[in-house]
């Protein structure tokens, strides 16, 4: 209904889903975008992971998230909640596609606090952060 307020047809708008597996594999990831797909009705453009549990590999969180736009159920994928450390790590394992958005922690609180826009991918808009 907002979307037809706005003026915009559903295939215009840049939807970004973040998931959260109890495990980050491929199929899991492919099992909550397949979800996604049935209730908007088609793919995302971005997944992002939700949280990355601290005994995860950020590794396997990168592949799965690549292996999803490799099998075009997103057009980019992107990481959330992740330290500077996790990040370098992140790019160490992106074998195909290095991620198009990341949102790290140290900004998070001020984002809550204020709203900001980060930054997107080169190719699409910039993604809105709104606060809680």
């Amino acid at each position: 209904m907002l979307v037809g307020i706005a003026g915009a047809g559903f295939d215009d708008l840049f939807i970004v889903t973040k998931v959260q597996p109890p495990r980050f594999t491929a199929d899991e990831v492919a099992g909550r975008l397949y979800a996604s797909r049935e209730r908007l009705k088609r793919f995302p453009t971005v997944v992002v992971n939700h949280w990355i549990p601290a005994d995860s590999d950020i590794c396997d969180v990168v592949k799965s998230l690549e292996a999803a736009v490799a099998k075009g159920l997103a057009t980019y994928y992107g990481l959330s909640d992740v330290s500077g450390r996790r990040l370098e790590a992140a790019l160490t394992c992106a074998r195909r596609i290095e991620p198009a958005v990341v949102e790290n922690l140290r900004p998070h609180v001020q984002e809550r606090r204020v709203g900001r826009v980060a930054p997107g991918p080169e190719v699409g808009p910039p993604i809105p952060r709104l606060p809680p």
